[in-house]
Parts: C-alpha cells; structure tokens; sequence
C-alpha cells in the first residue's frame, strides 16, 4: 500500500477498502506467471530470436543427437513416430473431381 492509499483509508476506510481490493485484483490479472520477475527467474536471460535462430548454431548437432536417439533407443523411435502421426498425418489425400462419377470412383479404389 502506497502513502496515498493510507491517506485515503485514514480519511475514508470505505474507499481505501475499495482501492485496496481494487490493487490486489489488479495485481493478480496484470502480470503473466513468465513476466513476473524473482529469485527463480533473475538469471534467465530471454531473446526475442526465432526458433530457427536460436537453433542454427546447433542445428547439425541436435540433427545427429536425434538420428542417433531414433536408431539407439526405443523411445527415439517411438517419439518420431508419435510426432509424424499427430504432425504429418496420412499426408496428402487426392479427390479428383473430373465430372464423371465413374472414373472418379475408380481412381480412388
């Protein structure tokens, strides 16, 4: 609580009850839990980079790092192929629409 807020509680309890609960809300919806700075967050330092920036210097050596995980381990396997089913899917699904019922049928059988 600021001085103004105890000068207006002194004067008038109601309306400092009011500012102060209005501060505490306000408080509370202000920040996101990322933007809130303390003893957890002083040493991290952020950029403002891209994915693909931040990855370039490392890019050949995390390439390596998962070929080898996916041809060493169970799980390297099993993350690629969660990914590629919930990433990539069927793929590419062709519908031809030529106007003829009978030839459309055929090409998707």
């Amino acid at each position: 609580m600021n001085v103004l807020d105890r000068v207006v509680a002194f004067f008038a309890p109601t309306a400092g009850l009011r500012r102060a609960a209005a501060r505490v809300s306000l408080d509370q919806v202000r920040h996101y839990d990322g933007a809130i700075g303390g003893r957890r967050t002083d040493n991290w330092r952020a950029t403002n980079a891209s994915a693909n920036v931040e990855v370039k210097a490392a890019l050949h050596r995390l390439r390596a790092r998962s070929r080898d995980l996916v041809r060493n381990t169970w799980w390297g396997t099993r993350i690629k192929s969660v990914t590629t089913a919930h990433a990539v899917g069927t793929g590419i699904m062709p519908k031809p629409n030529t106007g003829n019922k009978a030839l459309d049928r055929r090409v998707k059988a």
